[in-house]
């Protein structure tokens, strides 16, 4: 375990801005790899799995980590295992997790989400639909600019106050980047970030005390 300062008052636990549940074969070309690519453009990160690792145990934690879930529903959306799978988890974490989890709908097949009985399992979610009234370009648009308010809405809330922010079992050194150059200015004297992770190797570079 390893820590950057001093003493908590109160915690944190998201390291990831936005979980995007998608078939690839479908919209990663498409929509999604243009929506991944406008996020990352504005400083917001995006939770990607390793490649070789479980899949389902991966997204299951990136989605649980994340402030942001967005379903891009395809026509073979729920056709995909691996879409299944994330659904259900996005469905358990918005019960479930003690920050709010904010849904995003990205309807691109046509069909409407709201005669669809999976969708009234959430309590809640923002949808949108691509059609010929509303562009791939201005739904990529109404997105970013959505998760950047919460977002900042986040940096608000912390914003020189003494948190605890605990990044467990880090995997990406940048989701510590973030905090510690970045945003060092939200928080308040005597904040701690505790870390945990089975690489060593990322964090003798950073400097940090073990504890």
């Amino acid at each position: 375990m390893y820590s950057a300062t001093s003493s908590p008052t109160s915690q944190h636990t998201h390291d990831h801005d936005v979980f995007i549940s998608y078939n690839p074969q479908d919209t990663l070309k498409t929509i999604t790899g243009h929506l991944i690519t406008s996020l990352t453009e504005a400083q917001i990160t995006v939770y990607n799995s390793d490649v070789g690792s479980d899949q389902l145990v991966e997204s299951i934690k990136g989605i649980s980590r994340s402030r942001v879930a967005v379903i891009v529903f395809s026509e073979s959306y729920f056709r995909s295992s691996r879409c299944r799978d994330e659904f259900e988890s996005i469905v358990e974490c918005e019960k479930t997790t003690v920050g709010k989890l904010v849904i995003i709908v990205i309807n691109v097949c046509g069909y409407d989400v709201k005669l669809c009985d999976e969708f009234e399992r959430f309590g809640g979610y923002l949808d949108f639909n691509l059609n010929e009234d509303r562009s791939e370009a201005e739904i990529i648009q109404k997105v970013v600019a959505f998760v950047r308010h919460e977002v900042s809405y986040l940096e608000e809330r912390i914003c020189g106050k003494r948190v605890l922010i605990v990044l467990d079992d880090l995997d990406e050194i940048n989701q510590f980047r973030v905090l510690r150059q970045d945003n060092a200015d939200w928080f308040g004297s005597g904040s701690r970030i505790v870390i945990t992770t089975r690489n060593e190797h990322l964090l003798i570079q950073q400097e940090l005390m073990r504890i």
